[in-house]
């Protein structure tokens, strides 16, 4: 058994639109008393159809389809296939295809006010003269002739969208005048078919803004990423910016919404802003994918992934720790309460100041600059990483400090960060200091390859220069 498609349903978006009218076929008459020869090929009515499709222009149309047996082009003149409708506000208006005496050979389309017929009703086939409106260029009497399309602005019928005026009835029917001047619908005029039969008004339709039928393309999505591979833990900045959606007609469609999907299994996040962080913990490959939706709620069908190339986490070494080989050594000391080996024992917080093992505290009361030196053990190392530790304030109860933890009360004030290339001492990238305020100060910069490290410090709080730990940091298993 084959199964028969059922067709898509009707709908006034789209060309010829919701059935308004039906006629059987099969039952034309000669337009007696006008002429009496048999009715002539396309002339029997099937059915009308209404339609109000997008327009790019913004000017809302109403598209009257009018579909009959197969005819012939030129009809006879004085003949015009026409619908005509009854508005909510009282009044009539009316749309045909005319074969006027004054081009027998051409069909003009137009829009019209009906006049009334011999008993005061109006049915479409009389027109007042002077209220033609000319249709727009796009109407046509398609072959094989039968199905005449009159494409008329909604404005022209006084149905403007959001007016309050609907259309409330509609009638068909294919006319025959006499027509002794110019004007189809102005003499004697009879009916070759008529839907429905009793000419009485049926049917509705209201129009509604044009963006109403708009089409809605789906956007498409770009999935951008910044870096695309390194260690773990890796935090990479997602962006899906440029994403486009292809509907830019006024008002044009923008991207409303972005859903990244990290393809590391943890949850999808989808956001208004299209810019993201993410943060691979595990080494591996992950296909990180956005999809967007536009201002209109269509979703971007294609694939759009960037594939994340993590690698297993560095291992990263302080070789400036005293467990790790290094030594220090101080411009002066205080004394044995402040050696600068104490500067490199890997405690930060300074709470045990003054005791042997806080940090280092130079020897010349008020005369800078002071420096504190650290040699590596061995070859030279590739660092990109140097740590600055001051005295922090309430240093005896205070814990680990932050990035943002205050030194105002005894930390250095100005100094200079450098590493030994060789054959001088040069200053890491950013690492000039002045009126600082901190208790750590972090510089990281392109690696280099060297042997020590020093701090120079070039004025401090309370008269001495005290620094509690200093670290440098490369890759791990650096001989």
């Amino acid at each position: 058994e084959v199964s028969k498609s059922s067709a898509p349903p009707e709908s006034d978006c789209d060309v010829p639109g919701l059935t308004k009218l039906t006629d059987p076929a099969g039952d034309t008459s000669a337009a007696l008393g006008i002429i009496t020869t048999p009715a002539p090929a396309g002339s029997d009515l099937i059915k009308f159809q209404i339609a109000q499709p997008y327009q790019v222009d913004n000017v809302p149309r109403l598209v009257f389809t009018i579909t009959t047996d197969n005819g012939q082009s030129p009809q006879p003149t004085g003949s015009a296939w026409y619908v005509a409708i009854q508005k909510s506000d009282g009044t009539f208006k009316g749309v045909h295809m005319a074969w006027k005496p004054t081009s027998p050979a051409t069909p003009i389309f137009e829009s019209y006010t009906p006049g009334a017929n011999n008993a005061g009703g109006v049915d479409g086939r009389f027109v007042n003269p002077g209220s033609e409106v000319a249709a727009e260029a796009t109407s046509n009497y398609v072959a094989p002739f039968n199905q005449v399309v009159i494409v008329v602005k909604a404005s022209d019928l006084g149905l403007t969208p959001g007016n309050g005026v609907t259309i409330t009835g509609f009638v068909s029917a294919v006319s025959q005048s006499t027509d002794p001047g110019s004007m189809v619908g102005a003499g004697a005029t009879a009916l070759y078919d008529q839907m429905p039969n009793s000419l009485g008004f049926q049917g509705s339709f209201t129009t509604h803004n044009n963006q109403v039928c708009r089409p809605n393309l789906a956007p498409t999505a770009l999935l951008t990423a910044n870096p695309m591979s390194g260690a773990a833990p890796l935090l990479v900045n997602f962006s899906g910016a440029g994403s486009t959606d292809p509907d830019t007609a006024p008002p044009a469609d923008t991207i409303a919404s972005y859903t990244f999907n990290f393809g590391d299994g943890s949850p999808a996040v989808t956001q208004a802003s299209p810019t993201i962080q993410h943060t691979y913990n595990a080494a591996g490959d992950y296909p990180a994918r956005l999809t967007v939706t536009d201002s209109r709620g269509m979703a971007s069908t294609n694939t759009s992934q960037v594939v994340i190339t993590v690698t297993g986490a560095v291992t990263r070494t302080n070789y400036a720790l005293t467990a790790n080989g290094g030594t220090a050594v101080g411009s002066t000391t205080a004394n044995s309460r402040f050696l600068a080996a104490s500067a490199i024992n890997g405690d930060r917080t300074g709470n045990q100041w003054g005791n042997g093992t806080g940090g280092w505290n130079d020897g010349t009361r008020g005369i800078f600059p002071d420096n504190l030196e650290v040699d590596f053990s061995g070859a030279a190392k590739s660092i990109d990483e140097i740590d600055v530790f001051t005295l922090q304030n309430n240093w005896t109860t205070a814990g680990e400090p932050t990035l943002t933890t205050p030194a105002t009360g005894e930390g250095i004030l100005d100094f200079d960060v450098q590493y030994w290339n060789g054959s001088a001492w040069v200053t890491v990238t950013g690492g000039s200091v002045t009126s600082n305020d901190k208790a750590w100060r972090q510089f990281t910069f392109p690696a280099v390859s060297t042997t020590k490290i020093r701090v120079v410090v070039n004025n401090s709080r309370n008269n001495y220069s005290r620094i509690v730990e200093l670290e440098a940091y490369g890759a791990g298993g650096q001989p």
